[in-house]
């Protein structure tokens, strides 16, 4: 999910952070990553496993439950040690100081990320969890499936992710519906676009192909579709 974000996050539109850690304690980890949106801050928790269709659809859901509730209480938990009125932490070789709301948001690899009721479930529980009282502007929490994400990345070298965010809250404050289920007032003026992987997708196929049939290739040659016909050698 970082090198996803790495790539694209590029821009002062989206200034990205990998590995951010408090100043207090720097083996104690705030997050996965921190991206920077101007006066806006993502604290952003990926939850990378994929859950099983027995987790999913049988009995075994308190697995579910577990994994995505330990991603919401720890940024939870970087709210409060943020944005405390009490001696408030810092993350290393990043100001907050300018920053003015934060959005917490969960990157689920699973698709039940894009599940019905999945943002306003876990937006529930972050509420129970953060601090009541802030000195700083918190969002209600987003969810993000990976496939979600990697469809916004197109966007990303123009488009605060924040805004993004905040275009989808203001049609959907429920949070009932996922992230591309819903019209964009940021995202869809900029027309459709698609993913640098799917782009990449026919050269990537060629490539496999050639390498499993054994053949070779001159630099900037193509295969020829005949080569692929049935009855050649």
């Amino acid at each position: 999910m970082n090198r996803l974000l790495r790539e694209f996050c590029t821009s002062d539109a989206n200034r990205f952070y990998a590995d951010p850690r408090y100043e207090s304690n720097p083996d104690d980890q705030v997050c996965h990553p921190v991206i920077i949106c101007d006066r806006d801050a993502v604290l952003l928790e990926s939850k990378g496993s994929t859950f099983t269709s027995i987790s999913k659809y049988g009995a075994d859901i308190d697995e579910i439950k577990g994994e995505l509730e330990a991603s919401v209480g720890q940024l939870a938990r970087a709210v409060e040690r943020l944005y405390r009125y009490d001696k408030p932490d810092r993350i290393q070789g990043i100001d907050f100081s300018g920053i003015s709301t934060v959005f917490p948001l969960i990157v689920i690899r699973d698709e039940i990320g894009s599940g019905f009721g999945m943002d306003a479930y876990l937006n529930s529980r972050f509420q129970e969890l953060k601090p009541q009282k802030t000195w700083r502007s918190v969002t209600p929490m987003f969810s993000l499936s990976a496939d979600d994400l990697e469809k916004l990345t197109p966007y990303l070298a123009e488009v605060p992710l924040t805004r993004a965010l905040s275009a989808r809250y203001r049609r959907d404050k429920a949070l009932l519906s996922s992230f591309w289920m819903v019209d964009n007032s940021v995202i869809d003026p900029k027309g459709e676009r698609h993913p640098q992987f799917i782009k990449m997708a026919p050269q990537i196929i060629r490539e496999m192909s050639t390498r499993i049939l054994g053949l070779s290739l001159e630099p900037n040659s193509t295969v020829s579709a005949g080569a692929f016909s049935s009855g050649q050698s």
